[in-house]
């Protein structure tokens, strides 16, 4: 294929998950969120992953690996992460607590106490919104352990202070988005009333403003907001601009929804019943389906998903976390042979790596997305003897964590 075509032809490719990679992690954890920052996803990782567990652990999106494990109390359950990706906030289990973790300096910070009540025992942490552009205030939707139904009311911390004003126990919100900067949506997902209720918070806490009965339904159903449209986790689309009116369905959209802003697009981890996991996209604006992917490589139900990065989408099920990636994501095509080359190409068996850049990595993959040869002495001719005849895409990797690609013809 002539040079000029490779490069259009991976231009057009980028949107599709045609190649992609998918990585998982043998570790428990409760659920996911992602620092572009840091360009790495962390997890509450509850005690039943032994050693490592009770921690915030910090995974490597490009490989799977958990990095580092920080101990944050017994086992951390909801996570939230600041706008400016300076903290973030878990709660737990059964500890009337949520905690404070400081992403820069790895660390864990602050315990906020959420309290009691004199009926019905400690307040737990059931979700956690951190205020726009407040990283030291929280609101939490709180829940009893022991009363039915559990939710507890919605309450705003400033660091460890609690605002006065809280919302009603009969309010009930168990999960909460933010609309904007003072209002927050919530959602009876507990009783069959599943009312959609409004919040306002102001200086003095938090209360319900209005309720929106008939706009969705279902037990457990949770949401994501993404301006001023509601994405539900049935795959009911919500305008939420002014009173709330139902817009449409992603079709066969069910499980935690991430929006990923590289591409306008809504990504569903879907379970199809019997276990089965399927990633699917769809179109934000006209609601279409996309693509999708069948992940053979996890079962079970999907807690969390998260986008960790440019075509890299992360969920995590009951004792895995699976990283999707486009592999042609991210990546730069080279125009100049001067900067970097791969001698020969074609080639039968050996290539070569010609550059004046620090490359430190160098990975092969399939045009079906799967890595078949890797080697961090890239200024030693590799034997790509056992690689069968045909196309293959070669990622380069410098020493600033910079990525490249290049196609390789094997003859």
């Amino acid at each position: 294929m002539p040079r000029a075509l490779f490069i259009l032809f991976l231009s057009i490719s980028l949107p599709c998950l045609s190649q992609i990679q998918v990585l998982t992690s043998n570790v428990k954890t409760n659920a996911l969120v992602y620092s572009s920052t840091t360009d790495r996803i962390y997890a509450t990782i509850p005690a039943s992953n032994g050693i490592s567990g009770n921690s915030i652990g910090t995974i490597n999106p490009y490989t799977s690996t958990l990095q580092q494990t920080v101990p944050i109390g017994t086992d951390p359950t909801v996570l939230a992460i600041s706008d400016d990706e300076q903290y973030l906030y878990n709660g737990f289990a059964a500890s009337p607590v949520v905690r404070r973790y400081i992403i820069g300096s790895s660390m864990a910070g602050l315990q906020i106490q959420l309290g009691n009540d004199a009926t019905n025992g400690d307040y737990i942490a059931n979700d956690i919104e951190v205020l726009p552009g407040q990283n030291n205030s929280v609101v939490v939707s709180r829940k009893f352990l022991s009363a039915s139904p559990s939710f507890a009311g919605l309450a705003v911390f400033d660091d460890n202070t609690q605002r006065t004003t809280t919302s009603s126990n009969s309010n009930i919100a168990n999960v909460i988005e933010f609309t904007n900067t003072n209002s927050v949506l919530g959602f009876n997902n507990e009783t069959s009333e599943y009312g959609l209720r409004d919040f306002t918070i102001d200086a003095n806490g938090i209360s319900q403003v209005a309720l929106y009965p008939d706009v969705l339904s279902g037990d457990g159903l949770d949401f994501i907001i993404n301006g001023d449209f509601l994405y539900a986790s049935d795959g009911t689309i919500v305008d939420v601009s002014s009173t709330p009116s139902v817009l449409g369905q992603f079709a066969d959209a069910n499980g935690p929804a991430a929006y990923d802003a590289n591409f306008n697009l809504v990504v569903y981890a879907s379970n199809d019943g019997s276990g089965n996991l399927t990633l699917k996209r769809y179109d934000a604006d006209t609601y279409d389906f996309v693509d999708d992917i069948d992940i053979t490589q996890a079962s079970g139900d999907v807690k969390t998903i998260t986008v960790c990065g440019e075509g890299c989408y992360s969920f995590n099920t009951t004792d895995k976390v699976v990283i999707v990636r486009n592999l042609l994501l991210g990546v730069t095509e080279f125009y100049d042979d001067s900067m970097i080359g791969i001698f020969p190409n074609p080639s039968k068996d050996y290539i070569a790596i010609k550059t004046e850049m620090d490359i430190v990595a160098l990975d092969i993959y399939n045009m079906g997305g799967k890595l078949v040869k890797s080697s961090q002495n890239v200024n030693q001719r590799l034997n790509i003897q056992d690689l069968s005849e045909g196309l293959y895409v070669v990622v380069l990797k410098d020493s600033r964590n910079n990525s490249f690609a290049e196609k390789l013809i094997k003859n």
